[in-house]
């Protein structure tokens, strides 16, 4: 319990905890959207360089999936801290700063966040699926494009097989994330399995 000649200070206090972590999920939010660009990039260079000239090695398609599977794992993690930090302010920073200054209820973006979180299928087409394209499809895609142009003698040689592996586990790996993360509304990592509730004063 705050004593009543500190509630202004520790005010201050939780308010810029709270501007601190809005200016940390705005810069993870940009840079969610610089790994899309880039990756949209990447995708567009690799697949001009493969297409624009004839009998290009196929395994320079093979790197597209690489690229876009750090990529988008990178675009998770931002993810994942983004979801923690909202849930922080939610559950945390809101009550104690209601409390503070003896206020019933304070407007709450985060509290309309997790309603939409809990919407499954809002969650999958709006937040799900463009990455999984961007991130997943378009390079699955490059890998079966691989295998369809390349010689027997190409396709079964270590040069080949080797990159089409590591493109293979990477893919997995981002889509096991993807699953977790969209099937779970980020709860695997914030560890909430109970619905976020509306923020009150304790």
């Amino acid at each position: 319990m705050v004593r009543p000649e500190y509630k202004s200070t520790y005010a201050t206090i939780v308010l810029a905890i709270y501007n601190s972590l809005r200016d940390e999920i705005k810069t993870r939010s940009t840079a969610q959207a610089g790994l899309v660009a880039l990756n949209i990039t990447a995708i567009g260079v690799m697949g001009g360089f493969f297409f624009g000239k004839g009998e290009n090695p196929p395994e320079i398609l093979l790197l597209i999936p690489m690229v876009s599977s750090v990529l988008g794992m990178l675009w998770i993690d931002h993810a994942i801290n983004i979801a923690k930090q909202g849930r922080f302010i939610e559950n945390v920073v809101m009550p104690e700063l209601m409390q503070s200054i003896d206020l019933p209820s304070i407007p709450n973006y985060e509290v309309s966040i997790r309603r939409m979180e809990k919407r499954a299928g809002l969650r999958l087409f709006v937040l799900g699926t463009p990455i999984l394209l961007i991130f997943a499809g378009i390079p699955l895609a490059a890998i079966l494009y691989a295998f369809y142009v390349a010689k027997p003698a190409t396709s079964n040689s270590v040069r080949f097989l080797g990159p089409a592996i590591v493109s293979c586990i990477l893919l997995a790996v981002f889509l096991w994330l993807w699953i977790q993360a969209i099937g779970r509304g980020g709860q695997l990592w914030t560890g909430e399995d109970a619905p976020a509730s509306e923020v009150k004063t304790p």
